[in-house]
């Protein structure tokens, strides 16, 4: 488990595409977003997957859970990625650093 938490700290979500999927597809899912056209729905994943990629998970899925209980409405990505930096912290490039180091080291 702290292995898991620890690369959701230091990986962007982009090499773990799958997970970021599914919490896109949630987020999506949560807002009724769906429009019975799969295809649609599966490039707007695309989009937003490319878009979020160079963030970690625990941001986006923290900003998921804000935009689930506050928003009134689906936020647009320029939003989403508002609130996923803010997810993320003043110093998560610090802690990233700092972890890859002990991570090297152990």
């Amino acid at each position: 488990m702290a292995l898991t938490s620890l690369s959701e700290i230091l990986e962007p979500s982009a090499k773990r595409r799958p997970e970021l999927a599914v919490e896109i597809a949630k987020l999506f899912a949560a807002f009724n977003l769906y429009t019975g056209d799969s295809v649609k729905s599966a490039a707007q994943v695309e989009v937003w997957g490319e878009q979020l990629g160079e963030f970690p998970l625990f941001a986006i899925r923290k900003a998921y859970r804000w935009a689930v209980r506050c928003e009134g409405k689906m936020p647009s990505i320029a939003a989403f990625i508002f609130d996923v930096k803010l997810a993320m912290g003043n110093n998560i490039a610090v802690k990233r650093v700092l972890l890859t180091e002990w991570r090297n080291s152990a």
